[in-house]
């Protein structure tokens, strides 16, 4: 089976990621786009010839789809930015597959945004509390127009790129400059890291399967308690760190969801491939800031 795999996005945190770490998968040939003009493709997603034109003459067998305008602030303060993103961009990739009859496959990148209930949430207890929730799930419903893979996780881990910041890289670079920072005790999330991420996108580039699947870890934390977790293995000033609740939390202006720990047991059912228990990730994490 050919392999040539477009990453789509490969500026932002997961995609840099990806392109970066590419030579540690075999058999594959990772070829990076961006907006940016600087990458060895360069195209605006939300232009439909010049998404078509590129996929015309790239024509991957596997597109792992990773550009999002994850900000939440700015997906509520301008709406129609965030539909043009991350929901236009899918919409233009899924036309040229669907058009072109192409034998190519999506990987689409979905987010735990997509929950706010009780418990670990399944792939069916969907509860979109804010915009950037809202236009990934339109997203998702359009990537499955087609045969596709679509991924909700959350991510955590060291990044490669200077200008792209995960949430331990924030909270880390925080406490090791002295910074004071707010980390709220009330909003459960159950991440991976970014190295776990990119075995499941190999293992998705190999097998192809239909399916929308939760991708985290079993457990669940608060943001404080991660972030706490991460200073303390790192022996960093815990005293920097502030538990607030969402409400009070500075950067939260716009409502964030409560509970996003989700059920991977689909994932480990269909595939075959273990999730990590969140203490796990969070000392994985902190590793690769030593």
């Amino acid at each position: 089976m050919s392999n040539k795999v477009l990453v789509l996005g490969s500026s932002g945190r997961l995609g840099s990621y990806i392109s970066k770490a590419s030579n540690s998968i075999p058999d594959l040939e990772i070829i990076s786009h961006s907006r940016k003009a600087n990458r060895p493709q360069s195209a605006d997603l939300t232009n439909r010839d010049q998404t078509f034109k590129m996929l015309e003459v790239l024509q991957p067998d596997v597109i792992i789809n990773t550009v999002a305008l994850a900000e939440i602030e700015a997906c509520e303060k301008n709406p129609s930015r965030a539909y043009h993103i991350n929901v236009l961009t899918t919409q233009n990739i899924v036309e040229w597959i669907g058009e072109a009859s192409a034998k190519c496959h999506l990987v689409h990148i979905s987010t735990d945004h997509v929950y706010d209930g009780e418990g670990r949430n399944k792939e069916n207890s969907v509860n979109l509390t804010n915009y950037y929730a809202y236009s990934k799930f339109a997203s998702e419903l359009i990537a499955k127009q087609i045969p596709s893979t679509v991924l909700r996780t959350n991510f955590v881990g060291k990044s490669v790129s200077d200008l792209r910041q995960t949430f331990s890289d924030w909270v880390v670079s925080s406490l090791s400059a002295q910074r004071n920072i707010e980390l709220v005790n009330d909003v459960w999330f159950s991440p991976v890291s970014l190295r776990f991420l990119l075995e499941a996108l190999a293992l998705m580039v190999r097998e192809r399967l239909d399916i929308t699947a939760n991708l985290g870890s079993w457990g669940g934390m608060t943001k404080f308690e991660f972030g706490l977790k991460i200073g303390r293995f790192l022996d960093l000033d815990l005293e920097k760190i502030h538990s607030v609740t969402a409400e009070e939390c500075e950067a939260y202006v716009t409502y964030r969801p409560k509970n996003m720990v989700m059920d991977n047991s689909f994932w480990e059912t269909t595939t075959g491939m273990k999730c990590p228990s969140t203490e796990e990730v969070a000392n994985a994490v902190a590793r690769e800031y030593l």
